[in-house]
């Protein structure tokens, strides 16, 4: 499958720009500094009732971000879904693309 080369002004990033009722959204890989930001996410319970898996402290979701690295090596990609608020970023959500190859 042919692919288009990226344009210049591109960043490698898939990008949502803000609307008037949404704000905008970043996908970017898991990075070691989400782990804290991750780690308060996992103890809303409402969150809980629809994962499958638990990240009970910091160091849990330092181990949850690395599986998510080796991901990339395969025929899946998965990256955090941030919010931006100028430079401020925040977690949103998680996305994972399969069947890339």
């Amino acid at each position: 499958m042919p692919t288009r080369p990226p344009s210049p002004e591109s960043t490698g990033r898939p990008e949502a720009p803000a609307t008037a009722t949404a704000p905008a959204l970043l996908l970017r890989p898991w990075r070691a500094a989400d782990a804290a930001e991750l780690a308060v996410l996992y103890r809303d319970p409402l969150l809980r009732r629809f994962l499958s898996h638990s990240i009970p402290d910091e160091a849990g979701a330092l181990r949850w971000i690395d599986g998510q690295r080796w991901r990339e090596s395969g025929d899946r990609f998965a990256f955090a879904v941030v919010e931006r608020s100028g430079a401020a970023e925040r977690l949103a959500g998680h996305v994972v693309l399969k069947g890339l190859a």
